[in-house]
């Protein structure tokens, strides 16, 4: 994607303003959105720092990341198992005629 086709966007995260780049106004706003949404998830502990608030969302999301990695790669494991068994299915049948 090219640097000229991205716009500069402001985005609030624990009341910081974060300048980024992207081609596409309403992914930034559903990303800003959706980090509003798993810091407020975080923040029902109270007594909480801020740094302890961006830790415990960062462990969140990167607990969320390894699950749904590990689920990918077991499905793509699936989906490989089958189309090995459907491939050895096929050359079966077609070696016999």
């Amino acid at each position: 994607m090219e640097e000229q086709s991205k716009k500069s966007f402001e985005v609030k995260i624990l009341g910081q303003i974060i300048r980024i780049k992207h081609e596409n106004d309403e992914y930034v706003r559903r990303l800003e959105s959706f980090l509003g949404q798993r810091i407020a998830d975080a923040e029902k502990q109270q007594n909480i720092t801020t740094l302890q608030l961006a830790a415990r969302v960062l462990l969140m999301l990167a607990d969320e990341c390894l699950t749904l990695t590990k689920e990918r790669d077991e499905e793509r494991k699936t989906v490989n198992d089958r189309a090995r068994r459907m491939i050895e299915f096929i050359d079966k049948k077609t070696l016999r005629k």
